[in-house]
Parts: C-alpha cells; sequence; structure tokens
C-alpha cells in the first residue's frame, strides 16, 4: 500500500519548490547581467532546474492521485 501524502504536506512541499525556482532564476539574472556565467555554472543550473522539475512533478502526481 502506497503511503498517502497529506494535501496540505504537498501544497507546503510545492510552496518551497517554487520559492528554490525563484530564487535560483534571480541569481541566474544576477550572475548574467555581470556576464560571470560560465558553461560549467549554466550546466550546474540545468542540472539543479531538471531535478527541482521532476520534483514538482511527481509531487503534483501526488496531488492529482488524492
Amino acid at each position: 500500500m502506497k503511503k498517502q501524502i497529506p494535501t496540505q504536506e504537498i501544497s507546503v512541499k510545492l510552496e518551497q519548490i517554487l520559492w528554490s525556482l525563484n530564487g535560483i532564476h534571480a541569481t541566474m539574472r544576477a550572475i548574467q547581467v555581470y556576464d560571470e556565467f560560465s558553461d560549467d555554472m549554466q550546466n550546474l543550473f540545468w542540472v539543479i532546474m531538471k531535478e527541482l522539475e521532476r520534483d514538482v512533478e511527481a509531487l503534483s502526481n501526488l496531488n492529482e492521485q488524492k
């Protein structure tokens, strides 16, 4: 049997992820403005973004199952 995650807990997790995404996006824009954004940092950013997108999708799917 799958563990049921309360809807409120899912909402809180989604909100935390969205705040993280907003913070990362703002940081990326600031770095680009100063033209100090190396290829390695850009690749790392996209890896982090993909991981966060998967987390958001997984939590959304859990929320839809309820």
